[in-house]
């Protein structure tokens, strides 16, 4: 009988001590940021208002997925809505979309926004460096209540 009890407080014991220590982790953070081309059903659709060569035209990407671990809950994304590459006043983007803290399942959320610009004046090094301004923001809330907040910049996964 006294084995038992022991073995029940030394669970109790390790439970309590992995619940203190997993308490602060962060959630899983997958982000993906790319260039890619343009599709033809994209650029027929531009081009009716924009008179733009379909190879100058590059479609930047972002998606973030969170996967929440078992200590963590009320996950949000955020993404700034409108992204700035050019400085001047021509700027060039042409198209953008995307949705915002879609529950994918219960554990897991997800944000994508994309944006269709002109790349005839801008590198892949100038868009990286406009990028890095640009955080992505992620909120979770502790099992102790507490608020936690990181910031990602965008611009450091561009591939």
């Amino acid at each position: 009988m006294k084995r038992a009890i022991f073995l029940i407080i030394f669970i109790l014991f390790f439970i309590l001590i992995m619940i203190i220590s997993f308490n602060d982790m962060p959630p899983d953070v997958k982000v993906l940021v790319n260039i890619d081309n343009v599709s033809q059903k994209q650029y027929n659709n531009i081009k009716r208002n924009f008179q733009y060569t379909k190879e100058n035209l590059k479609k930047l990407y972002i998606n973030v997925n969170i996967r929440d671990n078992f200590f963590i809950y009320k996950t949000t994304i955020d993404i700034p809505e409108t992204i700035e590459l050019y400085k001047d006043s021509n700027n060039k983007v042409i198209e953008g979309g995307g949705y915002t803290n879609r529950k994918v399942s219960f554990n897991k959320t997800e944000i994508e926004r994309y944006i269709i610009y002109d790349s005839s004046n801008l590198s892949k090094t100038d868009l990286r460096n406009i990028l890095k301004s640009y955080k992505i923001n992620i909120t979770w809330k502790t099992l102790t209540n507490k608020n936690r907040e990181k910031q990602l910049s965008i611009g450091e996964f561009l591939e």
